[in-house]
């Protein structure tokens, strides 16, 4: 027991309970003068990633259940009824570039570096695997890309590698590698789509109780 100021006496508890109180007055008196927060209709609206679209230089990522490390790629078209864009892989090594590879410079593509776009390294990939747009190239590039590499007539500042002098040529190996890499990332999305509206066989024997294991 201890004595208050009046005179009268007071339990350890009752003076733990008053701390306690004064305690949680202080913290509700700390939070009432605390400077409140933008109301969220005052807050600036995020702004979306915009949808994909032919000319993005993009990030694309494996699919989770596969292996492969991310790439940058150029998107050549979109088909949004199948949920699924074709790509043309991309790197920064113009020193590897061959004569089926389209050297852009950063002028034309946003980026700090050149950009080699390897024309005939391409494929499909699931929409959900393109991500990050880190650059573009306009209409007019696009065109220049294709006249350097399929007409063999650079133009527009568009200039394509040397061509592979075979087996020999250290290039040769670095193409196998990419081809390697666009078959990680197109696998899944390529197979489904020639697997569409195809019917796949069924083997009666397989599916009987006797032969399940």
């Amino acid at each position: 027991m201890t004595e208050r100021r009046d005179g009268t006496s007071s339990s350890r508890n009752e003076l733990q309970d008053d701390s306690a109180a004064r305690g949680f007055a202080a913290v509700e008196q700390a939070l009432s003068n605390r400077p409140r927060g933008t109301p969220d209709t005052a807050r600036p609206a995020l702004v979306a990633d915009r949808r994909v679209a032919r000319g993005d230089i993009r990030v694309i990522e494996p699919l989770p259940w596969t292996e492969g490390r991310r790439r940058l790629a150029v998107v050549r078209r979109v088909h949004a009824e199948h949920g699924c864009a074709d790509v043309m892989l991309a790197h920064a090594w113009s020193e590897l570039a061959t004569d089926t590879d389209a050297v852009i410079p950063g002028t034309d593509s946003g980026l700090p570096y050149p950009l080699v776009v390897e024309c005939y390294v391409r494929g499909p990939v699931w929409l959900l695997q393109v991500r990050k747009r880190v650059g573009d190239l306009d209409e007019r590039i696009l065109e220049a890309v294709g006249h350097a590499v399929v007409d063999g007539e650079p133009a527009d500042g568009v200039p394509t590698g040397l061509p592979l002098a075979g087996p020999t040529d250290p290039r040769w190996r670095f193409k196998e590698d990419e081809s390697a890499e666009l078959r990680g990332l197109t696998r899944d999305c390529a197979t489904t789509l020639l697997d569409a509206g195809q019917r796949w066989p069924v083997e009666p024997d397989r599916l009987s109780p006797a032969t399940l294991r």
